[in-house]
């Protein structure tokens, strides 16, 4: 993209990195087996619809609450699936 257009700046490279290339999608083991074969070349035409077809739910969570999910503490995780349900 830089290559592309050399009149980006600083400011809107950071923004373009943090909405669209520095996304940090976290998935558990078993929903990683389900999205591999969506993530295929033949098929893929982005994450979300990957996700999507394996019927993954992203969802956004705060910064600080992504060690207590990485180590399935219950209370937090619970707390997004009560959010996110429906």
């Amino acid at each position: 993209m830089l290559l592309r257009d050399a009149s980006l700046t600083s400011q809107t490279m950071e923004v373009i990195f943090r909405e669209q290339y520095g996304r940090l999608h976290y998935i558990t083991p078993e929903e990683n087996k389900n999205v591999i074969r969506y993530q295929r070349a033949e098929v893929f035409s982005s994450p979300e619809e990957a996700y999507r077809n394996a019927g993954i739910l992203l969802i956004d969570i705060q910064r600080e609450d992504l060690r207590a999910i990485k180590k399935r503490d219950q209370i937090t995780i619970e707390k997004y699936y009560n959010e996110n349900r429906g």
